[in-house]
């Protein structure tokens, strides 16, 4: 992309809103609210704090705020003066901490001295009196820059690995993805959008940027989502559209389905992350919502908003992930980096205006994923004739079931119809006396014992099904262990089921 083509910082949208309807309330959370207004004189205190360290154009600093309303501020605060905001994992101190020593930041601003034994406090800009700080002066104001220069900083969940990898972001990638999905669901200023996500994730920035393009409004969540938080949202602050990873749809559709009656009509607009559901929930979802705009995202932390699929499409598509967005190619390859044709399976790979620009102090680790210069997604999947992309699984957790390779989502879907009213996952495990290297198993998570009969589904499934795609094992767990982006932490998984015995297995 030509450096000479310059995009609009975020600051430029938030500007652009503020002197538009500077009393419009922007943010509501935790009974607060905060004018466009607010937030602007946020942001100039933040802006003063951080300006009398001088730091240089493009310094990575961190940012360790729990109040949602103060988070937004700063890093609208950090755009204004061209520095590049790290948003620090909402996690325990040593996670924090290990963040704080991949990023190696020029400064870091907090609302709390958690660094207070382990970074020397000149590097600490602490937000502790910032209620009574009197301001006079402007704010410094960048509203262009060059698409490759780098902006956002997110960690990774870490999936089951544990480990966490910061991603740069580049104000191209935020640009031209959050203006993509706003076309693509046809937003305008009278959104009031509740996000569910939790704040230090993409998915959650990504969302207060597109709303700034169309000076909406936001519902932002601090602490953990419930049915209660969504329903409030809904019934009492108005908002007509819902963000959200797939579980939150899930909460509601299994608790608010009835209370919402009356409600559901008046939500214009939903933005699903694109965890797995199956087309039962999707068209639950669809029928609660029958008024709204409904969009699947595919993503990830390292290339965000690759495809976008909408829910209202013909039924043969809706298993899939929808097709690519504009400006970024979405290509299938084998184990040897052949490009495969449509409907044979492989490895995701994309590339495009979505992508990062590599793993913050970790360029090496970037270009290890990087094959005919696309970026690997480590997730398994094919595209039909049409463009959809279909994803089965990650390629780093699929099942080698006596030398095929098994996607734990190509087996959880065909578990749809006997498990319906289950939280279930599907995981590989290697046990002593298998002749199959690994063995596909079921993990349902549930506190009761009321659960069908587990011999009579996989003989239905063999009937169906390739026998390689059965699960040999069912087990029940309390909790199937999560990130808080709701990726299965496979690791731990594992670790559990090894201290517990299945409750059905054709193994001896």
């Amino acid at each position: 992309m030509s450096s000479s083509n310059l995009v609009k910082t975020l600051y430029a949208d938030f500007f652009k809103s503020f002197r538009k309807s500077p009393d419009k309330i922007f943010i509501f959370v935790d009974k607060k609210e905060f004018s466009y207004k607010d937030i602007y004189e946020l942001a100039k205190k933040i802006s003063s704090l951080v300006a009398i360290k001088k730091l240089k154009k493009l310094s990575y600093v961190c940012i360790d705020v729990k109040d949602p309303a103060l988070h937004v501020a700063s890093i609208l605060s950090l755009n204004s003066l061209n520095l590049v905001s790290i948003i620090i994992p909402n996690d325990t101190t040593r996670v924090k901490l290990d963040a704080v020593n991949i990023a190696q930041p020029a400064l870091i601003i907090c609302d709390s001295y958690n660094f207070k034994e382990s970074i020397h406090p000149s590097l600490v800009v602490l937000f502790d009196k910032l209620e009574s700080l009197v301001i006079n002066s402007s704010l410094n104001e960048c509203f262009e820059v060059v698409p490759e220069s780098p902006s956002m900083v997110y960690f990774t969940s870490g999936t089951s690995s544990g480990i966490r990898k910061g991603v740069v972001q580049s104000a191209g990638n935020l640009f031209y993805s959050s203006r993509y999905i706003s076309n693509f669901m046809q937003l305008d200023s009278s959104c009031i959008e509740f996000i569910a996500s939790p704040y230090d994730n993409a998915f959650w920035f990504g969302r207060i940027r597109t709303i700034l393009m169309n000076s909406g409004s936001v519902i932002l969540n601090s602490g953990s989502v419930n049915p209660l938080k969504i329903y409030d949202g809904v019934v009492n602050l108005g908002a007509n559209s819902i963000s959200g990873d797939s579980s939150i749809f899930i909460i509601i559709i299994k608790y608010l389905s009835d209370r919402l009656e009356g409600y559901n009509k008046n939500i214009k607009w939903i933005k699903i992350a694109s965890q797995p559901l199956t087309n039962k929930n999707k068209n639950n979802i669809r029928k609660l919502f029958c008024n709204a705009k409904i969009t699947f995202n595919y993503g990830l932390t390292e290339a965000m908003r690759c495809c976008l699929l909408d829910l209202n499409c013909s039924h043969e598509k809706l298993s899939s992930v929808g097709r690519p967005c504009d400006g970024v190619d979405v290509k299938i390859f084998d184990d040897n980096y052949k490009l495969q044709p449509p409907g044979v399976i492989g490895d995701v790979y994309v590339n495009g205006s979505n992508l990062a620009l590599t793993y913050i102090n970790n360029d090496d680790l970037w270009l290890s994923k990087i094959r005919n210069n696309m970026y690997s997604t480590a997730d398994m999947g094919y595209i039909d004739e049409d463009g959809y992309l279909y994803i089965l699984g990650r390629s780093d957790h699929a099942i080698n079931v006596g030398g095929r390779k098994v996607s734990e989502n190509e087996v959880f879907n065909i578990l749809q119809e006997f498990l319906p009213n289950y939280t279930y996952c599907i995981i590989g495990m290697t046990f002593a006396d298998s002749v199959n290297g690994q063995d596909v198993c079921c993990v349902i998570e549930s506190s009761s014992f009321d659960f069908p009969n587990f011999g009579n589904i996989r003989h239905e499934l063999l009937s169906k099904s390739n026998k390689h795609l059965v699960p040999s094992c069912f087990y029940v767990v309390e909790t199937i262990p999560k990130t808080s982006n709701g990726k299965v932490l496979n690791n731990e998984l594992v670790s559990l089921l090894t201290s517990l015995s299945p409750i059905f297995s054709t193994l001896k």
